[in-house]
């Protein structure tokens, strides 16, 4: 009977020690899978922006200039998705216009990028 309440004893101590390190754990690690907040200057981020700007401005026939990345996020798969605000300008007829894009771009393990899709949208003052 002594060496029966031990062992339940033992058992106990170790299911708290564990189920409280895997509480703290699981609170402290992102979601396996989903979009998480990355550095606007982390170069996969520029890179991406870069080819979204470049493929939407040949898609529109617009000669767009980059002006800043405001935000952006990744998320790991087999390769990187990346979604993206941007603000870009561009010139037509002497007057410069301002035009803030969100685009959603993959990037394969061999380095090759995909727009898979972008739309504009109203760029706010506290950009």
């Amino acid at each position: 009977m002594k060496n029966k309440l031990k062992f339940m004893f033992i058992v106990a101590v170790f299911a708290i020690i564990f189920g409280f390190n895997e509480s703290v754990s699981a609170q402290s690690l992102p979601i396996v899978g989903g979009f998480k907040n990355v550095a606007v200057t982390d170069k996969g981020v520029i890179d991406a922006t870069n080819f979204a700007l470049k493929t939407i401005a040949k898609e529109e026939e617009m000669d767009l200039k980059l002006d800043s990345i405001i935000n952006a996020q990744q998320q790991v798969v087999q390769g990187m998705n990346y979604k993206i605000l941007f603000k870009t300008s561009y010139s037509d007829g002497g007057e410069i216009y301002e035009l803030c894009l969100n685009a959603s771009v993959y990037r394969s393990l061999k380095k090759e990028y995909k727009l898979t899709s972008w739309d504009s949208v109203q760029c706010s003052e506290e950009e």
